[in-house]
């Protein structure tokens, strides 16, 4: 009654549970309802929280976050440079690229990072409430690595059941070479490099051999070549 505004003091202001409200407003004249309007409203005090992230180091093949929020409306990726001073932004989609459990969210995104191929990149992500409340993830630095191996020559050279491989691969961050043989478990050929190459021999049984020679670097990139040769 006789007033121009409500709320401007604490003993106007009005507490509310967390969750949507529809708040009506009546005015009374003569102790009838002469007019109403009401007003659709989210309270939500709590602010997110992200749990995790991933990677958390090596190399960045997708990113992940998890986070605890009921009323998330924006989760943004933000990767660039070591230094972020080349920074950019990536919006995720909440329905189709998180899981909800009860308010608990994890999230999956996969980027284009072509551009930085071979360089360190740092990463955070933002996590928004309906009310606006932020929260952001801690800085992470990881590596890039999309270039597959380069198997530049394959040589072998079978005598009796013996078979003698050199193979000759460009990879900065080179991990494994394996090969499989027709219904036969995948098998390490070579572990370590040396100036460049595979350098291997092995004993086969007698008969056919399919091999697929697979090249592995750290960041689970591969390339592939395949043999075939007789055993007597």
């Amino acid at each position: 009654r006789a007033c121009n505004e409500f709320g401007t003091t604490k003993k106007k202001l009005i507490s509310l549970q967390d969750g949507a409200r529809n708040i009506t407003f009546n005015a009374i004249k003569d102790d009838e309802i002469v007019a109403t309007q009401t007003v659709p409203l989210t309270i939500d005090s709590k602010t997110p929280k992200i749990t995790s992230v991933n990677p958390r180091r090596g190399f960045v093949d997708i990113f992940e976050v998890n986070f605890i929020e009921e009323n998330p409306v924006s989760v943004i990726l933000f990767y660039g440079n070591s230094t972020f001073t080349e920074r950019r932004n990536h919006t995720l989609n909440i329905d189709n690229d998180c899981e909800n459990e009860k308010n608990k969210y994890n999230c999956i995104v996969d980027v284009d990072l072509t551009d930085f191929d071979g360089k360190e990149i740092m990463y955070q992500f933002e996590v928004t409430d309906v009310v606006g409340k932020s929260d952001f993830s801690k800085d992470q630095d990881v590596l890039v690595d999309v270039s597959p191996p380069i198997i530049n020559e394959l040589d072998y050279n079978v005598s009796g059941k013996k078979v003698h491989f050199n193979i000759n691969i460009t990879e900065q961050n080179f991990d494994e070479v394996t090969y499989t043989d027709i219904d036969d478990k995948e098998k390490i050929l070579c572990s370590t490099l040396v100036q460049g190459s595979c350098d291997k021999t092995k004993a086969f049984d007698s008969g056919e051999h399919n091999l697929t020679i697979t090249v592995y670097d750290e960041a689970g990139n591969t390339a592939l070549s395949f043999i075939y040769f007789f055993i007597n």
